[in-house]
C-alpha cells in the first residue's frame, strides 16, 4: 500500500509517520463516597461513553488520575479523554536478540501508549519507560523505548540494548523482563463531536481497593 511505502522510506531515515490520532473531550465530575479515603483515584481503562450521530463512542484514559476528597467529595475537573477501544498486552523478555514486541492491533493512537517494565510475578506496574524519537542524551540507563511501525498500521516497541537505553532484564541494577503496554485503539477523527456523556469508568481509595459510589456520577463538558 501507498502508506507502507511511506514507512518502508521514512524508516531509512530514521523517522516513523504520524500515528492515528484519538479524538479527546474534556469532562469534568463530582464523587460522593461513603468511604473514609483521602484521595479518589480513576483507573486507566475506560472512563465514559459519548453519543455522536445516534452512535455510542467509547472514551478511555492509559493513565491513572487522582482527586483529593473533601467532606466526602473528590471532583474530577476538565480531564482528557480520548476515544477509543482501551487494551493492555505484556511480554515477557526472553533474553534473546531477536525477540519481538508487537502490539498486534491497527488504528493505535501512539502517543497515548504507556510502558512499564517490572520482575514478572512482582505486583504493581513497575518502573515507567519513556517513548523517544532520537537517541540524542540517551545513555545506558535511560528508561526508554522507540517504536517502529511495521505493517497495516501496527507497531512494535523497541527497548535498550545497554549502550543506548536500560537493558531489560533480571540481572543487579536492571528493572525486569515483564513489560505491560497500555495503549488505545481509536476510530480516529469519526470521534469528534461526542455528547451525552454517561460514566463507566472505575475509581479506587488511596488504599487500592474499590471505592464505594453514593450514585453514579453526571458528567459535564
Amino acid at each position: 500500500t501507498l502508506r507502507q511505502n511511506v514507512v518502508s522510506l521514512a524508516g531509512n531515515i530514521g523517522y516513523t509517520p504520524r500515528s492515528r490520532t484519538a479524538a479527546n473531550a474534556q469532562i469534568s465530575f463530582n464523587v460522593t463516597v461513603s468511604d473514609e479515603t483521602s484521595t479518589l483515584t480513576l483507573q486507566p481503562g475506560l472512563v465514559c461513553t459519548g453519543d455522536i450521530d445516534n452512535e455510542t463512542y467509547t472514551f478511555a484514559i492509559t493513565e491513572s488520575i487522582s482527586a483529593n476528597v473533601i467532606n466526602n467529595v473528590a471532583k474530577f475537573e476538565n480531564i482528557n479523554v480520548f476515544q477509543g477501544t482501551y487494551l493492555e498486552k505484556e511480554f515477557i523478555f526472553d533474553g534473546s536478540l531477536d525477540q519481538r514486541f508487537i502490539l498486534d492491533n491497527s488504528f493505535i493512537d501512539t502517543s497515548k501508549i504507556v510502558v512499564f517494565v517490572n520482575n514478572d510475578g512482582d505486583s504493581g506496574d513497575g518502573v515507567q519507560y519513556n517513548l523517544i524519537n532520537d537517541i540524542i542524551n540517551v545513555d545506558s540507563n535511560s528508561k526508554i523505548y522507540l517504536i517502529n511501525e511495521i505493517q497495516d498500521e501496527k507497531y512494535e516497541l523497541k527497548f535498550g540494548d545497554g549502550f543506548f537505553g536500560k537493558k531489560l532484564g533480571t540481572g543487579a541494577g536492571q528493572d525486569g523482563d515483564r513489560i505491560k503496554v497500555r495503549y488505545i485503539i481509536t476510530d480516529g477523527e469519526d470521534g469528534n463531536g461526542a455528547q451525552r456523556f454517561s460514566f463507566s469508568g472505575r475509581l479506587t481509595k488511596s488504599d487500592g481497593n474499590p471505592a464505594n459510589l453514593n450514585s453514579t456520577p453526571t458528567i459535564t463538558t
